[in-house]
């Protein structure tokens, strides 16, 4: 009983062939090399490769076709033998070349790809970087730089707060600037702000806000002191009508 099949190494490295015909191929090439002829037919190959007659008419119709193949004598006295390895063996080559030259020539163009696609990404990022917008502050000055930036890391340490945004931290300064045209106010009020534990800079009170101030301390002038002691002591307040208005 029959237990393996030889196939040659350079019938093995036809992968351009499927397994089993690699297989016909080298059965058929082992008569050969036994200087006997082949008269195997579709059955006995059937059996081998363990498949139908009709596949294994296919597998032997195929070689044929692509040159490995050569088929000979008359319809019942039909054989079988390897054809010369010059022209078989020069497709066979010569596909694999092609091959070569196909996965050679996608791989250069991956990489010009990839190539591509970081240098694109890389001109991607400069523009980011460059097109990033940057803080204009109102006085261009070192000392005005150096108590903005003061202001900033107290805001950070002192209250966990940062400006998100270069608009945000915009808006801030154009704030400030509208309160305080001149430079050394818009300084004093960011350190007035960070001497007294402020969360934010606290900006000029309007008009209406002086005269309430201004109505709150005259409850503390001596008229008002003495209207109190008498409502203290009598219960009532001696108006006098000019007080009414």
């Amino acid at each position: 009983m029959r237990k393996y099949v030889s196939i040659p190494i350079e019938i093995w490295n036809l992968s351009e062939l499927h397994p089993n015909e690699r297989v016909l191929l080298a059965e058929v090439a082992s008569f050969d090399e036994q200087e006997k002829e082949c008269f195997a037919g579709n059955e006995y190959f059937a059996t081998l490769l363990n498949v139908s007659e009709a596949t294994a008419r296919g597998y032997i119709s195929n070689l044929i076709a692509r040159g490995f193949l050569i088929r000979e004598g008359s319809r019942y006295n039909r054989r079988l033998r390897k054809s010369a390895q010059t022209n078989a063996q020069n497709s066979a080559n010569e596909c694999v070349k092609s091959r070569k030259r196909v996965r050679k020539s996608t791989q250069t163009s991956a990489q010009n790809s990839a190539h591509t696609n970081i240098s694109t990404n890389t001109s991607t990022n400069t523009f980011t970087k460059s097109a990033h917008p940057t803080v204009v502050l109102p006085f261009e000055s070192d000392e005005f730089r150096e108590a903005w930036n003061e202001w900033k890391e107290y805001k950070r340490i002192d209250h966990r707060f940062k400006y998100k945004t270069a608009q945000s931290e915009q808006r801030a300064l154009m704030k400030l600037q509208n309160e305080y045209t001149d430079q050394n106010e818009a300084i004093d009020a960011i350190h007035r702000a960070i001497a007294n534990g402020w969360k934010g800079l606290v900006f000029k009170q309007p008009t209406n806000g002086r005269t309430h101030r201004a109505g709150a301390r005259n409850l503390e002038n001596s008229v008002n002191k003495q209207k109190l002691a008498e409502f203290a002591r009598t219960g009532r307040i001696t108006t006098d009508r000019r007080d009414m208005f």
